[in-house]
């Protein structure tokens, strides 16, 4: 068992201040969006330890993924098949959907072999990888996640005196209206006037109280950050969710969402493959988006919970990886195998495996090696451990 250091990334829809709370460090003024841990090469974590200055969990994973991944290294192609975050959302974040495990293999083949490098503004795929990915809410957290009956898009639009509003109704009518719409709206062809004229609709009627006062309210909140971007339309057709605080959601591959407001511990495939569809001055790629979105609708996916004694664990329709949440006042034992990472969010902990033991206070993480067995953990706290998922679970294939 090692320690490891979080990796920083500074996003400016993060907070000032609620990630160097969360992980005991002073603020900077800088925006903290993500606090990543893993060994994705865009950002692996720094093992934390006296002897290992400058050494990074995928240096150390290379060198021996046997003892570091355990016997199912191959499996994964000798890398941690997910990513752990810690998040802090205080401005809206992209609308954006993740790739299946098909388009991200053609997508990084065919931009590689164009030699666009992975930091370059104008290449979508940094990896090879799908992206499914789960949230753990640590406080109220608001999103966007997947389209909604179009029988609610429909009452939400009636009512809005706007030009646009009416365009959008027009296209509802063809065999898929939502594809259809999204490639109308992000297509490039709407004047930012048009969607100003929709804002300002949307803020008539909520002063009217006359409508889809939600969806109007998600629309002007989402124009404070976004004036004139295409994306505020799009909103309509979006179900919005309200997580209270230990509710997980998982976002399958081809989900199209945007997380809007609150602290979530994120747990993903190991990759930083995004499509943005809008709200965002970044790069979009709107043909490989509308090629990768799930246009149908339903309700929020909530992955399978579980509980045994203090121990609640979370297990997506996923192999890449798990997530349990341990408050403490006892010993626990969490039986989970292979490469575990465990994040200490509140006390302090003693995690042990066999002969292996580790203190980690609020703040601190530990990586836990896939030849090690159970981990045993004891203290008062709270702690959170992700894990890969259960074996010859399907990846997303889209």
């Amino acid at each position: 068992m090692l320690g490891i250091g979080f990796v920083i990334r500074h996003y400016d829809w993060g907070s000032r201040d609620a990630l160097p709370a969360l992980l005991g460090r002073e603020p900077d003024g800088l925006p903290w969006a993500e606090a990543w841990l893993g060994d994705h090469p865009l950002g692996p974590a720094p093992i934390v330890e006296p002897d290992a200055a400058g050494f990074h969990l995928d240096r150390l994973i290379r060198r021996d993924p046997a003892t570091t991944l355990g016997p199912d290294h191959e499996r994964w192609g000798d890398r941690l098949p997910y990513l752990l975050k810690l998040l802090a959302v205080e401005q809206p974040l992209s609308l954006q959907v993740h790739p299946g495990s098909d388009r991200a293999r053609e997508g990084f083949a065919r931009e590689s072999a164009a030699g666009m490098p992975i930091d370059a503004h104008g290449r979508s795929y940094k990896d090879s990888s799908h992206k499914p990915e789960m949230v753990l809410a640590l406080t109220s957290f608001d999103a966007l996640v997947g389209f909604r009956p179009l029988t609610e898009v429909r009452s939400a639009l009636a009512p809005l005196d706007s030009l646009l509003a009416r365009d959008v109704v027009s296209l509802m009518d063809g065999p898929n209206p939502v594809r259809q719409v999204l490639a109308v709206l992000l297509g490039g062809d709407v004047a930012p006037g048009a969607v100003s004229e929709l804002v300002e609709a949307c803020a008539r009627c909520r002063e009217t109280g006359e409508g889809d006062l939600a969806a109007y309210s998600t629309v002007t909140g989402l124009a404070a950050h976004y004036p004139g971007d295409p994306g505020l339309a799009v909103s309509l057709f979006m179900r919005r969710v309200t997580m209270a605080p230990g509710e997980a959601l998982f976002v399958p591959t081809g989900t199209l969402h945007s997380y809007l407001r609150g602290v979530v511990v994120e747990v993903q495939a190991a990759s930083d493959n995004v499509l943005r569809a809008g709200l965002t001055p970044k790069h979009l790629d709107i043909p490989e988006l509308l090629a990768c979105v799930d246009t149908g609708h339903g309700a929020p996916c909530h992955p399978r919970e579980s509980r045994t004694g203090e121990v609640r664990r979370f297990d997506p329709p996923v192999s890449d990886f798990r997530l349990a949440e341990v408050r403490l006042a006892g010993p626990v034992e969490v039986d989970w195998r292979g490469p575990r990472i465990v994040v200490a969010l509140e006390g302090s902990v003693i995690a042990a495996t066999g002969a292996h033991t580790r203190r980690i206070s609020a703040g601190q993480a530990a990586f836990v090696l896939g030849s090690d067995g159970p981990l045993r953990l004891h203290g008062t706290g709270r702690v959170v451990v992700a894990a890969p998922g259960q074996r010859d679970l399907p990846q997303s294939p889209a």
